[in-house]
């Protein structure tokens, strides 16, 4: 008896230490991809009900067994941290069935037998997301012939094709995917790509990186698998591939998008931008998220005004990238003009209600900013001049670059301008971080 209680005892512990470590920890996204914001207070007071519920409620036949609740609750928060989940896994036999199957970085699978067995064994039942790339020189009919047991998946959301070779029909039906990323793929024709996506029905976000056809100019577009418009739609790699260019100005048979992410090019390009304008237009009522990545280079500011950003009336979310630069170590930072004047470009009948500002850190090496650069142009500024808008937030890219520090010294600028900021939240998978702002009275 005291044995059991001893051991009743430590799990106990354990089980308290990592209600304790859920609250640090940010959220996983659910199987929808969608992210909690203010369930997350919840969800620790759930797990901190759980660890401190009497432990005859916890008894099985077979002795103490922790509730696979609160064991999925554990891991869904801690998904991504592999050294909590190695502690995890180590101080509590029973977790290690449910946590070790999250431990792995990377499967070598030799033979199709492998594979079926890795399927069967930890795919099937817990994967959310994956990255499936047949590169050309490995797309070989082994390969290939591995596709159609991707519909045992029933809980992948998120499907990532590298090269994927679209000349076959191997790929089933996937009525559950909802994120289809392309990177690097060549369609032999646009009907090939619309096969592809007529085997996707529900997928709701789309990325196009780098996405080619062989007959971009052969009339009518068969694209009749979007009967609804997309959730988000992100494109990228114009300059190199510029077939997707042709299919957003293809009139009825563009793509129809509620959230548009776009990669303004760095040099003046006047067979690109008319076409995003025209694009853009035409999203006029059904467009409410807008992001744009943009980079410093002398006609940044004309390929903003070209781009028509007043027309945006059904406007409600605008994220700009890459418009501020801070230099963690000397607290200097660089504020790009033309996105101070971002805002004078949307019209007053855009009823925005939240503007975003990614902030990337710099490192401590290849860029340097001195007291003088951006001088005449300082936060305190964009914040006055955007806030008419209900929520405005600074967004840091911390790619974990001494992100604590950066932070601290990020809050101290803004401070020292007065300027106010909410609590930091991290706001996705990547552990960006982001500060709602307003003017100190």
């Amino acid at each position: 008896m005291a044995a059991e209680e001893r051991c009743a005892s430590a799990h106990f512990a354990s089980a308290h230490k990592f209600s304790s470590l859920a609250l640090s920890h940010h959220v996983a996204p659910d199987l929808h991809g969608q992210w909690p914001s203010s369930g997350v207070s919840k969800k620790s007071k759930d797990i901190s009900k759980l660890a401190e519920a009497p432990w005859s409620h916890m008894r099985s036949v077979g002795g103490l067994v922790l509730p696979p609740e609160l064991t999925d609750r554990i891991v869904d928060f801690l998904w991504q941290s592999r050294p909590d989940l190695f502690r995890c896994s180590l101080v509590c036999r029973h977790w290690v069935a449910t946590s070790r199957k999250h431990l792995f970085e990377c499967f070598i699978v030799k033979t199709s037998g492998a594979f079926f067995s890795l399927l069967h064994s930890v795919l099937r039942n817990h994967t959310r997301i994956l990255d499936f790339r047949l590169w050309p020189s490995n797309s070989h009919p082994t390969a290939l012939s591995l596709l159609p047991s991707l519909s045992l998946l029933r809980g992948l959301t998120v499907l990532v094709l590298g090269s994927f070779p679209p000349d076959h029909d191997d790929l089933p039906v996937l009525p559950h995917v909802r994120c289809l990323s392309l990177q690097h793929t060549k369609f032999r024709s646009a009907a090939q790509f619309a096969r592809l996506m007529a085997r996707l029905p529900d997928v709701s976000e789309l990325k196009l990186a780098w996405v080619t056809w062989g007959d971009a100019t052969d009339g009518r577009y068969p694209y009749g698998a979007f009967e609804a418009p997309l959730e988000h739609l992100s494109v990228r790699g114009f300059q190199t591939n510029p077939d997707v260019l042709t299919w957003l100005r293809a009139g009825a048979d563009a793509p129809q998008t509620k959230g548009l992410s776009l990669h303004i090019p760095s040099a003046k390009l006047p067979s690109i931008i008319p076409v995003f304008a025209g694009f853009i237009t035409g999203l006029n009522g059904i467009l409410q998220d807008l992001h744009l990545d943009v980079h410093p280079c002398p006609s940044l500011e004309d390929n903003l005004r070209l781009l028509g950003l007043e027309t945006l009336t059904s406007l409600r979310r605008f994220r700009i990238g890459h418009g501020i630069y801070f230099h963690w170590i000397t607290s200097h930072y660089r504020l790009l003009p033309s996105v101070l004047g971002l805002h004078s470009m949307l019209s007053s009948s855009t009823c925005l209600e939240e503007i975003i500002f990614d902030v990337d850190l710099m490192p401590t090496v290849n860029y340097t900013l001195s007291p003088q650069d951006g001088n005449e142009f300082r936060l305190r500024d964009l914040v006055l001049q955007t806030r008419a808008i209900p929520s405005v937030r600074f967004q840091m890219l911390t790619r974990d670059i001494a992100s604590a520090t950066a932070l601290v010294r990020f809050q101290d600028v803004l401070r020292k301008e007065g300027i106010s900021c909410e609590t930091a939240v991290t706001c996705d998978y990547e552990r960006n971080v982001q500060y709602k702002v307003f003017p100190s009275p």
